[in-house]
């Protein structure tokens, strides 16, 4: 598992998560992804266009991600997800206040701030 932030114009930075989010690798991405956070961006993409598999840990990690990152103002957005990845979102049900866009562009208005 891989995990760069890259910097958008404006507030939005964008994760870039490859490899497999499993119990092996889940506790060092939510590490990294709180981190992130806590460095400042809150309001944080993740584009899982990489990701091939995503486990219950893998879930949770995300769900850690985004209580964190509400907590301090800030939002996340997941986007690009291959289509057995976002399978697990939805019917674990993390479709449901999790946003899931098809591109970091539509995710990154997703998390900006509302004026």
């Amino acid at each position: 598992m891989t995990f760069e932030i890259e910097e958008l114009e404006g507030q939005v930075a964008v994760a870039r998560v490859s490899g497999r989010l499993d119990t092996l690798t889940a506790p060092d991405f939510s590490a990294q992804a709180l981190a992130a956070i806590d460095a400042g961006h809150t309001r944080l993409v993740f584009d899982l266009s990489q990701v091939e598999y995503v486990s219950s840990a893998g879930l949770k990690a995300f769900l850690a991600a985004a209580k964190h990152a509400d907590a301090q103002g800030g939002a996340v957005a997941l986007c690009a997800l291959q289509e057995p990845v976002e399978r697990v979102f939805r019917v674990a049900g993390f479709d449901a206040f999790l946003d899931l866009c098809t591109s970091s562009d539509e995710a990154a208005r997703q998390v900006e701030p509302q004026d």
